[in-house]
């Protein structure tokens, strides 16, 4: 693998991408590992897009190397639901945008877009230049982790913000980490961003492939595995899922209200052979009040279990 590592008047100067550069220099020839050092003035316009080559850097550098631009994953359409969210959620076109009572509000139409939190005035609305935007109900968190997968594998948990000392709940990352790597053209690297709420309720925050993106302790630690995941993130953006994301139907209907599924008369049946994945599908059976089964007669792949949560899903 070749990487293309974004320098700063000819120096590195992130820790992210001295930390690929350290480990490609102590890796064994064997590896097959190399680089490039350039500033981003250097590079030309899709240096990479007909290549192999995996470009670590900012936004704007990969950007550039790319040839086009890089589009936020953030939740997709069939994981928007109160089980995994909490919260009020909406993605839409700027010209959908509503008066709304004090939220938060994100640009989505490219990476790292500042958050602001505001209400939304029928005046306000004239302000917002993007092609869509996320609204959701403002949630305090007391705390927030990123979760960084690397095929189904949760390789890495590392805590960003709040309180130290007060953990999500696993079952529950590990079961949005099933229902992610089910999505069809998901990326094979990815972090999972998650906030802990004052109720010591685990929800989704954002999810985004491995590429620029600060990793929390990982790179430190993972050594070559590190360098397997950047390479797998960036797959994604070149990709034809890298694409503007699906914004809800309307104001009114679309999103996820913050309502409790009552599903009931229906049930959810697993491959006991599923181990996390089995005891995070009981877990989520009873939270929405289906009834759940396991006999061996009725096993079914992860796929079809994943389907059959979809279905109940559209009914909340």
């Amino acid at each position: 693998m070749k990487f293309l590592l974004q320098s700063e008047d000819s120096e590195i100067k992130n820790i992210e991408i001295w930390m690929a550069k350290r480990i490609i220099d102590g890796a064994p020839k064997i590896y097959d590992l190399s680089y490039e050092i350039k500033d981003i003035k250097d590079i030309t316009e899709g240096e990479v897009r007909n290549n192999d080559i995996i470009p670590v850097g900012s936004i704007q550098f990969c950007e550039k190397a790319l040839g086009g631009r890089m589009y936020p994953v953030e939740v997709p359409p069939i994981m928007r639901n109160n089980f995994n969210l909490g919260r009020e959620y909406k993605i839409v076109c700027t010209n959908k945008i509503k008066s709304h009572p004090f939220c938060f509000i994100k640009r989505v139409d490219r990476l790292k877009s500042e958050l602001t939190m505001r209400a939304i005035t029928d005046e306000a609305t004239k302000e917002f230049e993007g092609e869509i935007y996320q609204i959701s109900e403002y949630v305090e968190f007391v705390a927030e982790y990123r979760i960084i997968v690397l095929g189904e594998e949760i390789v890495h948990i590392g805590w960003y913000n709040g309180q130290q000392g007060i953990f999500p709940d696993m079952e529950k990352v590990k079961l949005i980490v099933m229902q992610y790597v089910s999505v069809d053209g998901r990326a094979e690297a990815f972090t999972i961003d998650v906030g802990i709420t004052k109720s010591n309720n685990t929800v989704l925050i954002e999810i985004h492939p491995f590429a620029c993106c600060g990793t929390y302790g990982y790179s430190r630690f993972a050594g070559t595995e590190y360098l397997t995941a950047l390479a797998k993130g960036w797959k994604y953006y070149k990709s034809e899922y890298n694409k503007l994301i699906e914004v809800d139907e309307d104001w009114e209907n679309g999103g996820v209200k913050c309502e409790i599924a009552k599903v009931r008369n229906e049930t959810i049946r697993v491959d006991s052979k599923l181990d996390w994945q089995f005891e995070s599908i009981r877990n989520l059976a009873k939270s929405l009040n289906i009834e759940y089964s396991d006999k061996a007669e009725n096993k079914k792949s992860k796929i079809e279990v994943l389907d059959d949560y979809k279905r109940k899903n559209r009914l909340a």
